[in-house]
């Protein structure tokens, strides 16, 4: 398992975008998957990303607090 996420900026025809990444388990494996925000510099594009990181903070917390009570139960 891979955590992990953060943001990018990728040019398309001139225009900048803001990508939110971040890493899911799928069939066991860590895959990185990207989400387009919008344009660099759109007030709400920003919000956006600090919601999704949130987000994930949030996600992966409880992801870590599991592994380490699995981790607790077997020892």
């Amino acid at each position: 398992m891979q955590i992990g996420c953060g943001r990018t900026i990728k040019t398309i025809k001139d225009n900048r975008y803001l990508y939110f990444w971040w890493y899911e388990n799928a069939e066991g494996r860590s895959v990185q998957k990207f989400a387009c925000l919008g344009k660099v510099g759109n007030p709400e594009t920003t919000l956006k990303a600090n919601r999704m990181a949130n987000k994930y903070y949030v996600k992966s917390r409880r992801m870590l607090d599991e592994l380490i009570e699995k981790t607790r139960e077997r020892d």
